[in-house]
């Protein structure tokens, strides 16, 4: 992700695909990655995936916002902590 200089810049989100059970009809749905960028508005370039049981390293992931998929349909993103 190069900026105007050149230098690459930092994902800012973190993708958590996954299933989630509908209000609506009662099925299970997957969420795909792709899908949940474009529930919260946000491009792929920005973002790293999280696969279910990869390995998390807490330090790696400073800075960065986990975005998952949501019960109440609610998808504005939160503010970005400080890093």
């Amino acid at each position: 992700m190069p900026d105007p200089n050149g230098a690459i810049s930092r994902p800012r989100y973190v993708l958590c695909p996954g299933w989630i059970t509908s209000r609506n009809d009662g099925d299970r749905h997957y969420i795909s990655a792709a899908k949940l960028a474009k529930c919260y508005d946000v491009n792929l370039r920005d973002c790293l995936i999280q696969l279910p049981k990869q390995k998390l390293y807490p330090e790696f992931y400073t800075g960065m916002v986990f975005l998952e998929p949501r019960l109440d349909g609610d998808y504005r993103l939160p503010p970005l902590p400080n890093a």
